[in-house]
C-alpha cells in the first residue's frame, strides 16, 4: 500500500484499511486452503474499541461533504487474529465482498478529504 495519500486519511481510517487488507488476504488464504484436513482459518477482527465505528459514522452522516470535521478520533491499529473453525466457500466469498465494499467506503472518505484539503489549497 503506497503511503503517498496516508497524511490525508486520519488514523481511524488508516488502521481499517490496513485490517480489511489483511482480512481480505486471510478470507482468500482460507477459501483456498478449505479442503485441507485440519485447516483452520483466520480472521482479522477490530478490538472492543468501537471509535472506528462512531468515526466512520460521523463521516457518512455528514450534511455536506464540504463541511470540515468537527472532530479527530484517534484509534490505534487495534486489530487481532481470531480463528475461525466453521469455514464454508459461502461464508469465505461473502467476507471477501463485505470487506471490498467496506474497503471501497473507506476509499471514498479518503478521496472526500483529498477532495476538501485540494479545494481548501487551491481556492475553488
Amino acid at each position: 500500500m503506497t503511503e503517498s495519500w496516508m497524511p490525508i486519511a486520519s488514523s481511524p481510517v488508516k488502521g481499517e484499511l490496513n485490517r480489511l487488507w489483511l482480512n481480505q488476504k486471510a478470507a482468500a488464504h482460507n477459501l483456498a486452503n478449505i479442503q485441507t484436513p485440519g485447516f483452520v482459518g483466520t480472521r482479522m477482527v477490530p478490538k472492543e474499541n468501537n471509535s472506528f465505528d462512531q468515526f466512520l459514522s460521523r463521516e457518512v452522516t455528514r450534511t455536506d461533504a464540504r463541511h470540515l470535521p468537527t472532530s479527530s478520533s484517534s484509534l490505534s491499529e487495534g486489530f487481532s487474529e481470531e480463528a475461525v473453525k466453521d469455514l464454508s466457500p459461502d461464508s469465505e466469498m461473502a467476507e471477501i465482498s463485505e470487506t471490498g465494499v467496506r474497503y471501497q467506503t473507506l476509499i471514498e472518505v479518503v478521496a472526500r478529504r483529498h477532495r476538501m484539503a485540494r479545494t481548501a489549497i487551491e481556492g475553488r
